[in-house]
């Protein structure tokens, strides 16, 4: 009953929700990319899997994984090897987000598109198109038609990676029926944290169906770092004997007090031969101009990651001050160049939500970051067990960052003690990854012992 109720009640509220985003595709070229993205989403993703199940000529089952972005697809990635080294199967990726599908098109060995708008007619035709054994929706990016018409097709559903914050909209007076009714429809909930795994269970669900399974990207990020350690990094030679900073996943909010806190103390931090490396989340030319400028503005001299190769060694090396800010302005090296820094600021807590602060803490450097963390319980973990610092308001922002890099710098055991303490929670979290794909794994066995699989093509 509260189902049916939910599923009208989204369904009538639904059509508004697109308007709105139609109008706001007119000033957002953003937005508008996303739409025009899935014009023809249905007619590919026909041709995909026709051409897939020629070339394999296997009659596999299929598992659908949706992610919103990149962030949760990297929680989702360990999942998948994990699976792959045990099973054969068809697998389905969506992304929400158009930054997610652009960054991991090419994933090998799937069929990877956008998530069609979340209506009846679509959500219907998308399940019938790929006919899932198994559903995984990844953290919390959950589509109600979706996931209602997998579970009516007889697909089996998870929400791994759950998150859940008690003091959010999760827990509103009418709101609260509804999530109920949609995080009824998974067979299993495993969860990120202890503290998720108490807040899913305050849905009263059984034991049956919410499980503590801990976060998949702490697996990625170890994976990552260890695969890291094997191969000498190629700007390694410009760093040596540097104390590096690297400020990642910046925002302009984030670049204005850490330029400003490393301008006012650049004569005491190039005793230490600091070095500034600042990785922004939005990498394009009008930004990076603007923070070059900014720099320059400062009395900072930077460099651009792309001009490398033509400063040589000495741009970085003992007795200059040529370069004392690298600017990354191309993408695919924030997390390898945390491998090189002796701590980290993590961006996007002065904005939105803090981005991962769980890459540079594997590698045992202390961790920096603002004020919006309530999404990642390990933010709040790093900060009890003295592994990282937070920045509670904007307005001190800069004099508890400012006290924070200098005492870094100057007090060496203090770096190594905070590192450690973030190294040893990261590697202590390591398994979700396993604990997942054995749910997944569990249905797999089923519908091989009931022999249901997607009809031949």
């Amino acid at each position: 009953m509260i189902r049916s109720v939910a599923f009208i009640a989204y369904n009538l509220l639904f059509p508004l929700f697109r308007l709105i985003v139609r109008i706001l595709a007119l000033y957002s070229p953003k937005i508008n990319n996303s739409l025009s993205a899935r014009e023809h989403l249905f007619e590919s993703l026909e041709k995909k899997l026709l051409a897939f199940r020629n070339q394999t000529n296997k009659n596999l089952p299929t598992i659908w994984f949706h992610a919103a972005s990149v962030g949760e697809f990297e929680q989702a990635r360990p999942i998948i090897e994990k699976l792959k080294e045990t099973d054969e199967f068809l697998l389905v990726i969506t992304f929400f987000s158009p930054s997610g599908y652009e960054a991991r098109k090419n994933y090998p060995d799937a069929i990877v598109c956008y998530l069609p708008e979340d209506s009846i007619l679509n959500a219907k035709r998308f399940i019938d198109i790929i006919k899932p054994e198994i559903a995984v929706f990844m953290r919390y990016d959950v589509w109600f038609n979706h996931l209602f018409y997998a579970k009516k097709s007889g697909a089996k559903t998870c929400l791994l990676a759950a998150t859940l914050n008690p003091e959010g909209y999760y827990f509103k007076p009418i709101l609260k029926h509804f999530y109920k009714a949609l995080f009824d429809m998974f067979d299993v909930i495993g969860t990120s944290s202890e503290s998720d795994y108490q807040a899913f269970h305050s849905y009263q669900f059984s034991d049956e169906k919410i499980s503590l399974t801990g976060d998949p990207r702490i697996d990625q990020v170890i994976i990552r770092s260890q695969k890291n350690d094997q191969k000498k990094f190629q700007f390694e030679s410009f760093f040596l004997k540097r104390w590096v900073f690297v400020a990642g996943s910046t925002w302009p909010k984030d670049e204005a007090f850490i330029l400003e806190a490393v301008a006012k103390n650049l004569s005491k931090l190039e005793e230490k031969k600091f070095s500034l490396i600042i990785v922004p989340h939005e990498i394009n030319a009008l930004k990076i101009n603007e923070l070059l400028k900014k720099c320059r503005q400062k009395g900072l001299t930077p460099k651009l990651i792309s001009q490398l190769n033509t400063i040589g060694e000495e741009g970085f090396s003992e007795g200059q001050t040529a370069a004392n800010v690298l600017i990354i302005d191309e993408i695919g090296y924030l997390f390898e160049l945390y491998a090189l820094a002796k701590a980290a600021y993590v961006g996007g807590g002065f904005g939105v939500h803090i981005h991962n602060i769980l890459e540079p803490a594997v590698y045992g450097i202390p961790v920096i970051w603002g004020k919006k963390c309530h999404k990642a319980h390990e933010a709040g973990i790093l900060e009890k067990i003295g592994g990282g610092v937070r920045l509670s308001e904007y307005e001190t922002a800069l004099l508890l960052f400012e006290k924070s890099l200098l005492s870094l710098v100057a007090n060496e055991e203090e770096r190594i003690s905070m590192g450690k303490n973030g190294r040893e929670y990261v590697f202590s979290q390591f398994g979700a990854a396993e604990r997942s794909a054995k749910i997944i794994q569990s249905f797999l066995r089923d519908f091989k012992s009931k022999k249901r699989y997607n009809p031949p093509y």
